[in-house]
């Protein structure tokens, strides 16, 4: 419950502002995805659907918890307590809530700023974690360096590889190469060409031009896509891995955020995908907070 005096009520549109804030000391306590904080974020997590606020006896928006959408037969859902609240039982009020409004349906809980107390909360209710990424970080400074030329820094890739960025002729073989490179990851989704390129393409902030194909004698090798100060994905066919391919392209993208004007660049790498995380950590990248999804029933 909250603090004595405080009281519960439905969450609506003129609470953007405060879920907001909630959203940004939650990030500021945890990490987590920076983008949560953000109006169209915010609007779909927590105003798409039925939710509900806890506010102090001032007022403050202290915790807040909403249903989403339906997803693959799940009802999403989302919560969050603000960290000078937590250990007086908000948290287990918030998730009576969702539970209670769910009505016995199987319920996803998404969350982009987890906490160790969140864990804990979600494990003593059954809820399953089948989904975690880190989310990481960059300075972008002047320890960033250009792509490595074939040849010279990365002497086990060959003369004819050729970095291409991205047009609609080109979009299929960056289908091709991010199929090859992550049909053996768990939870491969297996999209279609159409709907992957959708997805990729349509977001607003995507950066053609630096979203980039690696080709090797005109084959797919690999490939990095960007939008904004975000690698979205970067993926190497298998048969190019361990070679320094994948550093390769995440230079040319730190390099091109960097030239785009960012002082900074960010990613998200599965839990389950430590090789990757090592070759981040290498380039500069530090762990700035996880994100997940629960399921339960």
């Amino acid at each position: 419950m909250p603090s004595p005096g405080g009281y519960q009520v439905a969450l609506g549109a003129d609470d953007l502002p405060a879920l907001a804030g909630l959203v940004r000391r939650c990030l500021g306590a945890d990490g987590g995805l920076p983008d949560a904080a953000s109006e169209p974020f915010i609007r779909r997590q927590y105003l798409s659907g039925p939710g509900r606020g806890w506010h102090s006896a001032d007022g403050t928006l202290i915790a807040a918890g909403a249903l989403g959408d339906l997803r693959n037969g799940r009802r999403t859902a989302a919560g969050m307590v603000d960290p000078a609240h937590r250990g007086r039982g908000t948290g287990r009020s918030v998730l009576d809530w969702t539970i209670a409004t769910a009505a016995g349906e199987p319920l996803l809980v998404e969350s982009e700023s987890v906490s160790e107390s969140a864990r804990q909360l979600y494990a003593r209710y059954g809820l399953r974690e089948v989904f975690a990424e880190q989310v990481m970080r960059a300075d972008l400074d002047d320890r960033v360096l250009p792509p490595a030329r074939p040849g010279t820094q990365q002497p086990d890739l060959p003369d004819d590889l050729r970095l291409r960025a991205w047009t609609s002729k080109s979009a299929p073989d960056f289908f091709a190469a991010y199929s090859a490179a992550f049909r053996d990851r768990p939870g491969f989704p297996g999209w279609s060409q159409a709907d992957w390129v959708a997805w990729t393409a349509g977001d607003e902030d995507f950066a053609p031009g630096r979203s980039l194909l690696a080709a090797v004698s005109g084959e797919p090798a690999g490939f990095v896509t960007v939008a904004a100060d975000w690698i979205v994905q970067l993926g190497v066919v298998p048969g190019w891995r361990g070679r320094g391919l994948g550093g390769v392209l995440l230079a040319a993208a730190m390099s091109g955020a960097r030239a785009a004007g960012f002082s900074r660049c960010w990613l998200t790498v599965g839990t389950n995908n430590p090789d990757a995380a090592r070759l981040y950590e290498r380039a500069g990248f530090a762990v700035a907070g996880c994100r997940a999804r629960y399921e339960l029933g």
